[in-house]
């Protein structure tokens, strides 16, 4: 999407909402000069991606297949220190426009139509293959239960309201003639970047063309507090200091090249962000990873190589992308340079702090994915955990607790790696 496309997607929904007469917290209003003075007070804002989310699903055309929102509260479940068991959202769903087919593991939620046109969803249970089923479906709207056809859509006037539950397939469209739709969201604690199984698979964040200054920064795009961060009893955890780059301007890997040897950074998508030094839990990890799959590819004289960070990854070989991951597998030999990986890693992993979760769960995430990484850890000190996502077999993300043993799918699972010696 082009940046004045989500402008434009902004302006559109305060004007619904003022229309309505709902009133949004001052978060969703500050500019992104603004956001640069916001300290460590506001952090809960930050590690729960609240305020402005703007989706094309990554299909390209908005105006057919997209959301707006504003996430107002919701908790963190990769975070202990946020108590919330709660979410509110608002959303914008434009007459004509679709959003499409999808439902959640672990989230329940009431969607309340809040004003405008009458609201369509319509309704599938999940098949033990994680399919449409055509089952009658169980309707809970406003206390009423009643059961319906499979694929049945159900209308919501203003103030009508459905509960969604787990593995109940929903989607959402406008009855044509009835204008745009305000949509309420209320729900337990959720985390979108790991609980929507849509079908067909589609994209969760856009591309963004930067045409124009942003209006309002996306819940992934804040800056971090112009303080250093600091962790509470771990001192082991990745420090991640402000970042002095320019919010809105592009950057190239000639840039980025550019940079002081002594400056730990990495570039995506012409975004600079600021890395620190990692800590020492964090590098006993990733030294343990790191042996771990080198002695595996010895024993099994293999052609891949195993490669800890820093080093350099030109992700999609383009000049707008260079990242840092924490270790990397890589068996084509072709991509490896004397200075840097070219092409994407058949394995990364990634060793989160609090204050690298956003991008290590969400904009490298989507990253990895779309670059052809076949497999990408993603390693929580913190929980003892890690979360699996098999991105060449379309597979859903698998959480690994610290007593279990993770297989590796790159090497069609003949290894596996024992967390409890790794997080030892």
């Amino acid at each position: 999407m082009k940046r004045s496309e989500i402008n434009q997607c902004i302006r559109d929904m305060e004007k619904l909402i003022r229309e309505n007469g709902f009133h949004l917290p001052d978060f969703c209003s500050w500019t992104p000069e603004e956001w640069k003075g916001k300290g460590h007070e506001y952090d809960e804002i930050r590690d729960n991606m609240l305020g402005w989310d703007i989706t094309d699903y990554g299909l390209g055309d908005w105006n057919k297949v997209g959301f707006a929102l504003t996430t107002l509260r919701n908790g963190n479940q990769h975070d202990p220190k946020y108590k919330k068991v709660y979410a509110e959202k608002l959303l914008m769903l434009k007459e004509g426009q679709h959003s499409p087919m999808h439902f959640h593991w672990t989230k329940s939620e009431d969607i309340i139509n809040r004003g405008g046109g009458t609201l369509i969803i319509h309704l599938y249970n999940a098949d033990e293959n994680e399919e449409l089923a055509d089952t009658d479906v169980c309707v809970n709207s406003d206390g009423r239960s009643y059961y319906v056809p499979a694929g049945t859509g159900v209308e919501l006037k203003p103030g009508e309201s459905i509960t969604l539950w787990p593995y109940q397939y929903h989607d959402f469209d406008v009855k044509p003639g009835t204008g745009d739709v305000l949509i309420g969201e209320v729900s337990m604690c959720n985390d979108d970047n790991t609980d929507n199984r849509f079908n067909p698979p589609v994209g969760r964040f856009p591309e963004i063309e930067e045409d124009e200054e942003p209006y309002r920064l996306l819940c992934n795009e804040y800056p971090k507090a112009p303080t250093e961060y600091k962790t509470i009893g771990q001192p082991g955890y990745v420090r991640e200091s402000p970042s002095p780059y320019k919010a809105g301007k592009t950057y190239t890997v000639d840039d980025y090249l550019l940079l002081p040897e002594e400056t730990r950074a990495e570039l995506i998508d012409g975004v600079l962000y600021d890395m620190a030094s990692p800590g020492t839990y964090h590098q006993d990890i990733c030294t343990k990873l790191t042996v771990t799959f080198a002695n595996y590819i010895d024993k099994k004289k293999g052609k891949c190589r195993v490669l800890a960070g820093p080093v350099d990854v030109q992700l999609d070989c383009d000049d707008k992308t260079m990242v840092v991951p924490d270790l990397l597998v890589i068996c084509d030999e072709s991509r490896i340079e004397a200075d840097r990986i070219m092409g994407a890693p058949d394995l990364v992993v990634e060793i989160v702090s609090p204050s690298s979760k956003r991008r290590d769960y969400i904009i490298k995430n989507e990253k990895y994915c779309s670059a052809g990484v076949r497999e990408y850890w993603i390693v929580d000190p913190e929980k003892k955990s890690v979360l699996v996502y098999r991105f060449e077999k379309e597979e859903f993300p698998m959480i690994y607790g610290q007593e279990g043993s993770v297989p590796v799918g790159i090497f069609s699972e003949e290894m596996e790696v024992d967390l409890a010696d790794i997080f030892r």
